[in-house]
């Protein structure tokens, strides 16, 4: 999940005194603690699959940790690498086959 999203990083930056920060970091738990239960990780998929449950509370947490800030420079390029990293899966799964080797 992380090699695949870095940006996501800034979401260990939301300020915890916050009740819906709080409450989404719980949501995050409960719902992983569901969907890492199961029995297949998706290996054919590119990145966790089953994280993208809980995505919409990460990227909240991302809102509230950067919306506090003046977007910098590494904001831009892990925001960038995510792009990245996704367009090469999605061309690399989908134009070129390359699933299972």
């Amino acid at each position: 999940m992380w090699a695949t999203s870095p940006a996501f990083v800034y979401s260990l930056f939301a300020n915890l005194k916050k009740r819906e920060v709080q409450l989404s970091w719980f949501s995050i738990v409960l719902i992983a603690l569901v969907v890492m239960s199961h029995g297949s990780t998706g290996f054919a998929q590119f990145g966790y699959r089953f994280a993208v449950d809980f995505y919409p509370f990460i990227l909240f947490l991302i809102v509230s940790a950067v919306s506090k800030v003046k977007l910098k420079w590494h904001h831009w390029l892990l925001l960038s690498v995510s792009i990245l990293v996704n367009l090469w899966g999605v061309l690399f799964i989908n134009k070129f086959g390359l699933v299972g080797w």
